[in-house]
């Protein structure tokens, strides 16, 4: 009997793309329309925009993944979760093929008939691989939920950092990205990356209380 163990992708080799793509432009002072081919009355947002330089700054989420402290608690957790349903299969394995040759033993004393045995196993089996599938399950949705929040933890810190910044774009760079060159002082890496570890030091001291 082949051995059923859960297949679930590493969770360092999750590819989580963080595009932080955001725009904080001050909403332009209201208009007078002078050109008698404009609908009177059109909203601001559909007149043309004055041109503003654009600014644009960079994060290297490769260095915020290996550094975070958020992500590595939860990449911990989600290790954990799987290691205790790894045994936990294991062992429900094991009593399966103690079963297995159980029914063998009493099929040849003639305590069973093979066709009543056959179908306890089979119903035996069934249930394993069901308990199988919502392991699996429970921890892609674990991983999932830890994906969100992790994507939302720096898209949020981002915009707040922003605010006071006022990039125009403030992008992901990574290995493999199409970026091949940028300027290192448009880096923001170490900047957001310790505004990140603050929050989650202070938000993890308030949970501890």
């Amino acid at each position: 009997m082949k051995k059923a163990y859960i297949i679930i992708a590493a969770i360092y080799g999750l590819s989580i793309i963080f595009l932080f793509i955001l725009f904080f432009t001050k909403k332009p002072k209201t208009t007078t329309i002078k050109s008698p081919e404009l609908p009177i009355g059109i909203p601001d947002s559909l007149l043309p925009k004055k041109e503003k330089a654009m600014t644009i700054a960079y994060v290297n989420t490769d260095t915020i993944l290996a550094n975070y402290k958020y992500y590595k608690a939860q990449i911990a957790s989600l290790e954990k979760s799987q290691a205790t349903a790894e045994n936990e299969l294991e062992a429900r394995f094991r009593k399966l093929e103690e079963d297995y040759k159980n029914y063998l033993t009493k099929i040849k004393l003639g305590l069973i008939k093979q066709e009543d045995a056959e179908q306890q196993f089979a119903q035996k089996q069934a249930e394993l691989e069901n308990y199988q599938s919502q392991l699996r399950n429970d921890l892609l949705v674990k991983e999932e939920k830890v994906a969100n929040q992790l994507y939302d933890s720096i898209i949020n810190h981002v915009a707040m950092f922003n605010k006071t910044a006022g990039y125009t774009y403030i992008i992901a760079q990574a290995k493999g990205s199409n970026i091949l060159y940028s300027e290192p002082e448009l880096n923001l890496t170490q900047f957001i990356l310790e505004g990140l570890n603050k929050s989650y030091e202070k938000w993890s001291k308030k949970k501890k209380k």
